[in-house]
C-alpha cells in the first residue's frame, strides 16, 4: 500500500478542566522532519509529542500544532494580595474624597487592579494534561494517515499508469532499434568506403574502426537494463512498505539508461520514441517524490 507523503488531520479531546486540539499537516520531505508548536504549559511533553510522531510517520515534514484551552479554573489556584488589595481601595477612597467624587471604589475596580488577583502555575499540568494531548493526537494522527492513504491510492494508480506507456515505448524501441541499428551501420559503411578511397586509408583498417564505433552506439543493454528497473518498479509499488527513496533511486537509473540511449541515437527516427519515454520517466520522477 503506498502512502502518499501530504495530509491533514484533527484530533481533540475534552477533560474536566481543558480541551486539547492536535493538528497534523504533513508535507514533502526527503527525511523525517519535525516542527512542533506548543503552549508553554505543555512544553514538558514535548519529548513525548516527537516519539509519538515516530511512531506514526517514517518520512515528510510533519507538522504539529497544539491548542490548549481551560474550561474550568481549579480554585486552589487564585492567589489573592488582601494587603494589596486593602492599599488599593485605600488609596481610591482617599482620591475619590479629595475630588470630592460621590462614587467610592467597588469590590470589581480592586479585584481589576494589578497583582490583587493571580493564577499560581502549576508544575503537575503538563501530566495532568498528558492523557487529553496523547488522546488527540492519535486521533489526528489517523485522520492525516487515512487521507495519505487516499491519496497514496490514486498516486499508485497514476505510477502505474506511466509505468505501463515507458513500457510500452521502450517495447516499441526494442521492436525499431535492429532496423534503425542496420540503417546506421549500412549509412555509415558507405561513407567509410567513400573516405578511403577519397584519402587513401587503407579499407580494412577502416571498416574495423567503422565497426567498433557502431557497437558503441549499441543500445541493447540500456534497453535491457531499464527493463529491469521496470520490473522492481512494479515489485515495489506491491509492497506494504516505505518505498519512495527506491522509487526515486531507481527513477534516476531510468534517467540515466534514457539518457545514454538518446545521445547514442541522435538524428534518427527512433530518437522520438526514446525522447517520449525520457519525458515519461521526468513525470514518474515528480510523482515518486510525494511517495513515502
Amino acid at each position: 500500500m503506498i502512502l502518499s507523503m501530504t495530509g491533514f488531520g484533527r484530533g481533540d479531546a475534552t477533560g474536566e478542566t481543558a480541551r486539547i486540539q492536535v493538528d497534523i499537516r504533513c508535507v514533502n520531505h526527503r527525511f523525517l522532519d519535525q516542527q512542533l508548536r506548543m503552549p508553554r504549559t505543555l512544553m514538558p511533553l514535548e519529548a513525548e509529542v516527537r516519539e509519538l510522531v515516530k511512531t506514526h510517520f517514517r518520512r515528510g515534514r510533519i507538522e504539529v500544532g497544539v491548542l490548549y484551552e481551560r474550561i474550568r479554573t481549579n480554585p486552589d489556584r487564585i492567589k489573592i494580595d488582601r494587603e494589596l488589595a486593602v492599599g488599593y481601595h485605600r488609596f481610591l477612597t482617599g482620591l475619590a474624597t479629595e475630588l470630592a467624587l460621590p462614587d467610592r471604589p467597588t469590590l470589581q475596580l480592586v479585584a481589576q487592579q494589578p497583582g490583587v488577583i493571580e493564577l499560581r502555575d502549576e508544575d503537575e499540568d503538563a501530566e495532568k494534561i498528558r492523557p487529553l494531548l496523547v488522546a488527540a493526537f492519535q486521533k489526528a494522527a489517523a485522520a492525516a494517515l487515512e487521507m495519505r492513504r487516499k491519496e497514496g491510492e490514486a498516486l499508485a494508480r497514476d505510477l502505474r499508469s506511466t509505468l505501463a506507456r515507458m513500457r510500452e515505448l521502450i517495447a516499441a524501441v526494442r521492436v525499431a532499434a535492429p532496423q534503425a541499428q542496420q540503417e546506421l551501420e549500412n549509412r555509415f559503411r558507405e561513407r567509410a568506403a567513400q573516405w578511403s578511397g577519397e584519402i587513401g586509408v587503407d579499407p580494412s583498417r577502416l571498416q574495423q574502426e567503422a565497426a567498433l564505433f557502431l557497437t558503441k552506439l549499441d543500445i541493447n543493454e540500456e534497453i535491457v537494463r531499464i527493463e529491469s528497473h521496470f520490473a522492481q518498479v512494479e515489485e515495489m509499488l506491491g509492497l506494504d512498505d516505505s518505498i519512495g527513496r527506491r522509487l526515486d533511486f531507481l527513477a534516476q537509473e531510468m534517467h540515466r539508461e534514457t539518457t545514454t540511449m538518446g545521445n547514442k541515437l541522435q538524428g534518427l527516427t527512433l530518437t522520438r520514441l526514446v525522447l517520449d519515454c525520457k519525458a515519461e520517466v521526468e513525470k514518474f520522477r515528480e510523482q515518486v517524490q510525494n511517495v513515502d
